[in-house]
């Protein structure tokens, strides 16, 4: 059965050649991002891989540095992706359109060690 699937190593072959550069033209750049819910970021990127993330709720106020990787698929729209460093782990990938000053954000929590043990469909 081992043989019917291939290394993780050899997945990214057909895929890995088509992967955009990454583009350091926001190094500098401060973005302001206002949820609908009230809760406010700031990212600011520090370096080619470094941001500073300041998020702003009613409950709490929070300040990550974080490495990243950001593309721009077409002029003045960005694509960053980054993982936030908590206990739980957060997966952030956001969608700059800077020409019409608007953005789009996923935010996905990462399992922990201790839900990674439990099967799927007991999560489930």
């Amino acid at each position: 059965m081992g043989a019917d699937y291939i290394p993780v190593g050899e997945l990214a072959a057909g895929f890995s050649e088509h992967i955009l550069p990454a583009t350091d033209s926001l190094v500098g750049k401060k973005r302001e991002l206002h949820y609908q819910s009230g809760k406010r970021a700031t990212i600011t990127f520090i370096s080619a891989e470094g941001l500073l993330r300041e998020t702003t709720d009613e409950a709490y106020k929070e300040k990550l540095e974080c490495r990243y990787r950001a593309i721009m698929p077409r002029d003045e729209i960005y694509f960053v992706d980054f993982l936030a460093p908590r206990v739980s782990g957060e997966s952030v990938s956001v969608i700059l359109e800077v020409t019409r000053g608007i953005a789009t954000v996923v935010t996905g929590i990462l399992p922990t060690p201790v839900e990674l043990m439990i099967p799927l469909i007991v999560r489930a």
